[in-house]
């Protein structure tokens, strides 16, 4: 039998996990969405598996597309060209290819029904801060810059409380 201690810590174990940020009075920290383009990515080559998993060049075929993939976005019209003359070099069967674009084509309409184009990620919103890193590092001193979310490493003293 649990004494009224343990029963509260219980209870306030559960409601801490049904309550959010605001009830709690807790500062709500912004999403974090810097990833989410590289799921996105994944999952297109995710899916491009699973569609070419009963071919006998599976290997072969993930492999084309991943390399195209890593270059090109799948809705760039010359993505087909590019993955045919891949896996031609590589000697796949004629009839593999073809359904190789098949896959493709089938996981684009896939991503047209939820309205989603790989070239809609655009630009970097910080492109100006991209530059200037990229051009001149060598003329100023490094500094520290706050972790993406959650503390990390080394939370800065205003997380610490």
């Amino acid at each position: 039998m649990a004494n009224t201690t343990e029963n509260r810590l219980v209870e306030a174990i559960g409601n801490l996990f049904n309550n959010d940020e605001k009830t709690l009075g807790l500062n709500k920290r912004p999403k974090e969405y810097s990833h989410t383009y590289e799921h996105q990515w994944n999952i297109i080559e995710e899916m491009f598996a699973l569609k070419a998993n009963k071919s006998n060049f599976f290997e072969e075929l993930t492999s084309a597309f991943r390399d195209i993939h890593s270059y090109k976005y799948l809705d760039d019209p010359t993505f087909g060209v590019a993955l045919t003359k891949r896996l031609t070099a590589r000697g796949i069967p004629t009839e593999d290819i073809q359904n190789a674009i098949k896959y493709c084509e089938a996981i684009r309409e896939d991503l047209k029904k939820n309205n989603f184009q790989e070239k809609q990620i655009g630009w970097h919103p910080d492109l100006e801060g991209v530059l200037d890193t990229t051009r001149n590092a060598q003329d100023r001193t490094p500094s520290k810059s706050e972790p993406f979310y959650g503390g990390g490493p080394a939370p800065s003293r205003n997380e610490i409380k």
